[in-house]
This record gives C-alpha cells, sequence and structure tokens, in this order.
C-alpha cells in the first residue's frame, strides 16, 4: 500500500496484551486516520516503552511516516503473528486454563493452517467463509464449526479495539455448505451408575471418582483438585473449591456459582469412607505417585475402561455423569436444583447443554394419560 506523509509527528507508544504498539496518523485511501502497528513483543530487550530498542524500532517507523516522500508501508502482520505477540498473551492473562488449551488446540488444528501467513488487513469475510465451508465439507459438525467460528471472530475483534483493523470480517461469514448435525451427547442413567460401581468393585479410587461425577455433579477438573479437607464425612459435605487442568491447579472455577458446597448421598459417601481409610494424610483424595492429582484421563485409559470392556460395558466419558445427574434431577425436583448442583450461572445453560431426553419420562406420561 502506498500513503503520502503530510507532517511531523512523534506517534504514541502503547503496551497491549505484552506487546509494543505504535499510534501515529497516516493517509489511508485518501484520507488521513489514526493507525496502529505492532512493533515487538515485550520481553527483557524491549521492556518499556523508553527503552533504547523500542525508542529505535518506533523511530525507525515514524521516520518514515515523516520523510515527506512517497514511501512504501511496511508490511502489517500476519494472523500468526498476532495470534503469538497479542492474542495469546491475551488470553493467558485473562482465560481459564482449561479455555486457553482449549483456544490453543482450535488454532493449531483449524486456524493456523489455512489462515496463518494471512495479513490482517488483507483478511475477509469470504477467506473465513470458505475456511468454515470446508471444514463442512470434511465432516466436522455444527458444534466444532462454531468453536472454530468464536475464535477466529474474537482474534480479529481483538485486533478491531486495538485500531489494527476497521471492522470484524467474521460479522458477516456464512458456510457455504451442508453441515453435519453435532452427535447428541451421552449421559449416564443412574442404573448405568449403579453397574458401574458394581463392575469397578475392588478398585475404590475408580469407583470413587465415577460416584462423585455422579452423585455430586462435579466436573472431571473438580473431582481432581479434591482434597480430603473439602469432604466433610461427618456432617457428610463436599465443598468445591479449585479445579485441576493439565498439571496446574487454580481457585478459578468457570463461575462463581461453581464454588459449592454439596450433600453426599449414601451412595458416594460410603465409597468415599472407604476409599479414606485407605488414604492417610490430608492430600489429594486422588493422588498420584508423586503427591500431585491424578490424571483422571490416565485412570479410565488405563483402569476404568479396560474393567468395563471387560464386563461388556460401555464407556461414555466423564462428562456423561455429570450430564446423568443434571437429567435425573431434572425429572425428580427441576432445572433450578440441577443448576444449583452443577453450578451453572442460570437454569438456561442446564437445560440447553446438560439435560438429556429420557425417553422413558414419554412413556411415563403416556401411561398417565390413559389411567381411568
Amino acid at each position: 500500500m502506498i500513503a503520502r506523509r503530510h507532517r511531523h509527528q512523534t506517534g504514541t507508544v502503547w503496551l497491549k496484551s505484552g506487546s509494543w504498539y505504535l499510534r501515529f496518523y497516516t493517509d489511508v485511501n485518501g484520507e488521513r486516520k489514526q493507525v496502529a502497528r505492532f512493533l515487538v513483543r515485550k520481553d527483557d530487550k524491549h521492556h518499556s516503552k523508553t527503552c533504547k530498542a523500542v525508542r529505535d524500532l518506533a523511530a525507525s517507523l515514524i521516520d518514515k511516516e515523516n520523510s515527506g516522500a512517497v514511501v512504501e508501508a511496511e508490511r502489517a502482520q500476519t494472523l500468526k503473528e498476532f495470534w503469538e505477540a497479542t492474542y495469546e498473551p491475551y488470553i493467558r492473562d485473562s482465560k481459564r486454563l482449561s479455555t486457553q488449551v482449549s483456544y490453543a488446540d482450535l488454532w493449531t488444528r483449524n486456524v493456523e493452517p489455512i489462515l496463518g501467513t494471512a495479513e490482517l488487513p488483507a483478511i475477509r469475510t469470504r477467506d473465513v467463509s470458505l475456511l468454515l465451508t470446508d471444514m463442512a465439507r470434511r465432516g466436522h459438525g455444527r458444534n466444532s464449526i462454531a468453536h472454530v467460528r468464536s475464535l477466529i471472530s474474537g482474534i480479529l475483534m481483538h485486533a478491531v479495539n486495538l485500531g489494527l483493523l476497521e471492522s470484524n470480517p467474521v460479522r458477516d461469514c456464512k458456510v457455504l455448505a451442508a453441515v453435519k448435525q453435532s452427535k447428541p451427547t451421552e449421559f449416564y442413567t443412574e442404573q448405568e451408575v449403579e453397574a458401574i460401581l458394581r463392575d469397578l468393585d475392588g478398585m475404590p479410587d475408580c469407583q470413587a471418582v465415577c460416584a462423585v461425577l455422579f452423585y455430586c455433579g462435579l466436573r472431571p477438573s473438580e473431582a481432581a483438585a479434591l482434597k480430603w479437607p473439602d469432604i466433610d464425612l461427618e456432617n457428610r459435605r463436599l465443598t468445591v473449591n479449585r479445579s485441576h487442568v493439565r498439571g496446574e491447579t487454580s481457585d478459578q472455577l468457570k463461575t462463581p456459582e461453581s464454588h459449592r458446597t454439596l450433600p453426599l448421598v449414601p451412595q458416594v459417601f460410603a465409597l468415599l469412607n472407604a476409599w479414606r481409610a485407605l488414604c492417610p494424610g490430608d492430600g489429594w483424595v486422588f493422588e498420584n505417585k508423586v503427591g500431585k492429582p491424578t490424571s483422571l484421563r490416565e485412570m479410565a485409559r488405563r483402569w476404568i475402561v479396560p474393567r468395563l470392556k471387560e464386563k461388556g460395558r460401555e464407556w461414555k466419558s466423564f462428562y456423561s455423569f455429570r450430564r446423568g445427574l443434571a437429567t435425573l434431577i431434572t425429572r425428580l425436583r427441576g432445572p433450578l436444583a440441577a443448576s444449583q448442583a452443577l453450578g451453572h450461572r442460570n437454569m438456561t445453560v442446564t437445560m440447553t447443554n446438560y439435560v438429556r431426553q429420557d425417553r422413558r419420562e414419554l412413556e411415563a406420561a403416556m401411561k398417565m394419560l390413559g389411567r381411568d
């Protein structure tokens, strides 16, 4: 892009999301506009806006702007450069670890290979639409495509807010192909959970994990982060205080409502009490050999799934226990109780994402209609 410079200016250096930017005025299509240009990621060498390394970068850029000649503008950041220098540091500072992991996975698998080398100002609605359309043609479900669209939109809206883009091209993009319906998420019934707990006889830690996930409705990350002081066996209460994701423990849960105290029903109390008898000290309830929270994923892979396969029983997922509790409590007491058990902000989240259709409800209702 070619632009004419008209007046001397110094520009303004500012720090945003761990990177230094220079804000100044330039000609854009014959119109004088304020723009922001990425300088460098903040590090030990580029530690402040007044340090020589940052001042030299800013001076080099603004000198071209002030030269009064027709000069070629600096190359704009690519989407990958913006991700690495600005957006990834932003989500590290503002999002929970599980969200960071999810975003990084979506970026690496779906976005970077297609749009990583594209310059930010050159990305158009068409580019995003083609990426999502290609995902649909390769068999990705509606939810997967929606997650990728949301990530791209978040990245580009961050660029808009930094003054690097005029508008977000994702806003009007559409998927130009038939989208496969996502598979219904699975859930366990109470009868299935009872059978699983019987199948895991002789594996008290595995029984306790499955019981806590179903009868208390904990997220796997919350169950992994339990400590024995969180479980009041005398008063039969369990308190959720923290989460453990990818080797890191945090007291920052998904929602404020996720910090909750739950009653221990007899089924889970008995199994936790039995497991407690084998666990001295006040450390992690589910602890590995080096004194850290155990990986539930590894527990399932090494112990639970092989045992259930041996018994001829289907393994769904850890979240299937949580969805099963939501469905059961909604049937017994309504969505408000289910929402409180799961630690959701409101009942809409519970009903939309966790309560699953149980065909037995229709059968029971029809039988009631047939009564004399």
